[in-house]
């Protein structure tokens, strides 16, 4: 391996120095060295390098020049790499077998120490073994780390990233999880048709297992396949997908899966042609919904499903939208979202009093306290501008007037403006309307909402 001229006299010595000292242990420890890409502790040296005595190698090494030592940060422990100017040289000199073998027991050693015993690692670490595990061909470390990766990759909406890993792992072993993964990040980047593929193949591969993980993962990927016909338009192929995955995620207890996949049957049927028929079941389906996810409790889904529901039946939205209302003003929800859902009320409903200033007013808080109250917000039929709607139809039509009219009534203020709003919400609705139990949420805090519209999810 030492036995070719270098350009760097001082480096070509220098590894010679160590080779002739310490033979063919020397060559062990720089072969992993060379391979591992990133600062490697005793452990992982100790197994890559194959039994050679590093310890020593190491320190001679680090005297001559050849490794830098760093101290990792909070362990405290001691981490290995190769000076960078070697790196081309010695990686030019390594055959593959030799790369392979000890890329392959980096990879093992790490999934063994860390992994296994569900030590933190971060992203950089866990992209780097995975390399590690594709290049030594270690299937269990790759298929663990190329789904990890590939699902953060989605969940951060990064579904080319998403895509690499998967089709990288796919090389390695092939698993209807990876087939998921895949067919999800397609579904992001709105490759519809190659989604459907993938995730057709992910069913292929799925166990026919009766077992309630497996039937809550084929729900999932049937729920996904539902949404890809949906987007190439494929309704009743859509459909179909949804009903099958209605019929898993009940066989499995999947209650928020299957309170989702209703929906997107809701929101499907508002897609369809505009058919009375249609619109009647969406409102089915969306009703369905609403009542699913109260039950599991998952709020921001179900402030979602509310605002679709009152968006899709105009006729008779009150207690609804309203509901949504009251729910957003406890859970994380879009503050574009929740600006124009207090709004909806005046254009569909006849509110007298002070709920209906109190709601144009709410909608210009949210808008101010997000930031949208940016040049596209100025204008008749925002927050800001129906509430000086509100105050012309109560005589107030002067700049002082309104001030002094906002500062009265608190308009402006959070804490009374949402307290006298909750109390007209709860006036408003009959206790026998409620769509889901008000008891289950936390009482309001004002300072939390205020955090929330700040959120990703607000």
């Amino acid at each position: 391996m030492f036995g070719k001229e270098s350009p760097d006299d001082g480096i070509t010595r220098r590894l010679e120095e160590f080779s002739s000292e310490l033979g063919s242990a020397a060559k062990e420890v720089l072969t992993c060295l060379t391979v591992l890409g990133l600062p490697a502790d005793w452990a992982v040296l100790s197994a890559v390098a194959g039994g050679a005595p590093f310890e020593v190698c190491l320190r001679r090494a680090a005297a001559l020049g050849l490794i830098q030592v760093e101290v990792h940060s909070p362990s405290g422990g001691e981490r290995f790499r190769l000076a960078p100017e070697l790196r081309t040289e010695l990686a030019d000199r390594l055959e593959m077998n030799e790369r392979r073998e000890a890329a392959a027991r980096g990879a093992l050693c790490w999934f063994e120490r860390y992994w296994l015993t569900v030590e933190t690692c971060g992203a950089e670490e866990a992209q780097e073994y995975f390399r590690l595990a594709e290049l030594g061909n270690q299937v269990e470390v790759a298929l663990n780390l190329g789904l990890v990766l590939a699902q953060q990759a989605n969940n951060a909406g990064r579904p080319g990233v998403a895509v690499s890993f998967c089709r990288r792992t796919l090389r390695i072993v092939e698993d209807y999880r990876l087939w998921h993964q895949l067919g999800l990040a397609l579904y992001h980047a709105e490759k519809w048709s190659s989604a459907d593929q993938a995730l057709e193949r992910a069913l292929e591969l799925c166990p026919a297992s009766t077992e309630q993980d497996i039937l809550w993962e084929r729900g999932t990927i049937v729920h996904h396949r539902g949404m890809a016909a949906a987007a190439q338009l494929r309704m009743t192929e859509a459909l179909g997908h949804f009903e099958a995955a209605l019929a898993l995620t009940e066989q499995s207890g999947n209650t928020a899966g299957k309170a989702v996949t209703l929906r997107e049957m809701g929101l499907l049927f508002g897609r369809w042609a505009g058919r009375e028929v249609d619109a009647l079941r969406k409102t089915e389906f969306l009703l369905a919904a609403v009542d699913r996810l109260a039950a599991a409790e998952a709020w921001p889904d179900l402030y979602r499903v509310l605002t679709n529901l009152a968006a899709s039946a105009p006729a008779s939205p009150s207690q609804v939208v309203l509901q949504a209302l009251w729910l957003g003003m406890r859970v994380a929800t879009p503050a574009e979202r929740n600006a124009q859902v207090a709004l909806w009320p005046a254009a569909y409903l006849q509110l007298e009093g002070p709920i209906s200033y109190r709601l144009a007013a709410y909608s210009a808080l949210v808008e101010e306290l997000s930031g949208e109250a940016s040049a596209q917000w100025k204008r008749r039929g925002s927050g800001t501008g129906a509430l000086r709607a509100c105050a012309e139809g109560l005589g107030i039509t002067t700049p002082e007037a309104f001030d002094a009219w906002v500062e009265r009534e608190g308009l402006r203020d959070p804490e009374r403006l949402l307290r006298a709003l909750e109390r007209d919400l709860e006036n408003q609705i009959p206790r026998r309307e409620w769509r889901f139990d008000r008891s289950r949420l936390p009482t309001l805090d004002v300072e939390q909402w205020q955090v929330h519209l700040g959120s990703p999810g607000g």
